[in-house]
Order: C-alpha cells, then structure tokens, then sequence
C-alpha cells in the first residue's frame, strides 16, 4: 500500500481551508470544529467528499480513500454524541466561513504578509553583506597593520643586534 503524499503546492492549497490546521508531505491535521461538522453534515445525509468540498478541500487532492478514512473513524469517534441544533449551527457558521470569497481573501492576506516578509528578509541579507563588506575591510586593515609591525621589529632588531625580540607565530 502506497500513501499519498502533498507536493509543496498541494499542502499550500489544503492550507488556506479554515478546516485544516496543519500538514506536512504526508499527514493532514484537520481542525476539531471541522471534525464535528463533517459527523454532522454525514448524519444529515451529505456525502463525505461533498463536505469536504464545502470547506474548500479538493477530494482529488485529499484522496478519496483519505476522506473515507477519516469519516469512518470521525463517525466512530462520535457515534456516543448526541449534537444539539446550536452545536450544529455554530459549526455551520465556521464552514461558512470557507466560502470561496473568503478563500481568495485570505490567499490575498497570506501574499501580502508574505511580500513584508520577503521585503524584511532582503533588508536583513543587504544589512549581513555590509556586516561582512565591513569585517572584510577590518580584516585587511588587520592583515596590513600586523604587516607594518612584523617590519618595524625587523628594523628595530636590525638597528640593535644584541636585542633578542620574541617572534610570535
């Protein structure tokens, strides 16, 4: 048996549903409202991929076996509870906020915070190279006055040959 496992794009995609909480190339953390409301919207009739379509998750991307998976084991999870209308309701209200619209503002949201990222991140790579442009010129500052100073014991031991001046490695 293979798994299924996200390239970067599809993990970026399941991402941005307000149902999931993390992922990784393999695994999908999905969030507890979600879990209930998919028990929910199964008891009432809807197909398991039909639900996760409702909050945004492609089934292709999931994977169908996935989704049967975790609704056998959501369903078993919760077959002991009985829902109550306003539990229903107050987990519909969080799917509706999945709504395709509210999707694209969110993915606009992640850019622009991701565009101040990248702005930051380049401020702090210009500030390293000045950082490093600036030890590099200290560095050979060093290199020439340790130079000088090899030269001015050299003609200093020239001058008094009697004078024994330790050399240090």
């Amino acid at each position: 048996m293979t798994r299924k496992t996200f390239t970067d794009e599809e993990a970026a995609i399941l991402r941005t549903s307000p149902a999931i909480l993390r992922t990784t190339s393999r695994r999908i953390t999905y969030a507890a409202w979600f879990r209930r409301y998919a028990v929910i919207m199964n008891r009432r009739g809807d197909r398991p991929s039909d639900i996760f379509r409702s909050v945004g998750l492609d089934p292709k991307i999931v994977g169908h076996k996935r989704i049967e998976r975790c609704m056998n084991r959501w369903r078993t999870d919760f077959a002991d509870v009985d829902f109550s209308q306003r539990d229903a309701d107050r987990l519909l209200e969080h799917a509706d906020e999945s709504d395709p619209g509210r999707i694209l503002e969110s993915l606009d949201r992640m850019n622009d915070q991701l565009e101040c990222i990248t702005a930051c991140v380049n401020v702090v790579i210009d500030h390293t190279r000045d950082v490093i442009d600036s030890m590099d010129i200290t560095c050979k500052a060093m290199m020439a006055a340790k130079q000088q100073s090899v030269r001015l014991r050299d003609a200093i031991q020239a001058d008094r040959p009697g004078a024994i001046i330790e050399r240090k490695p």
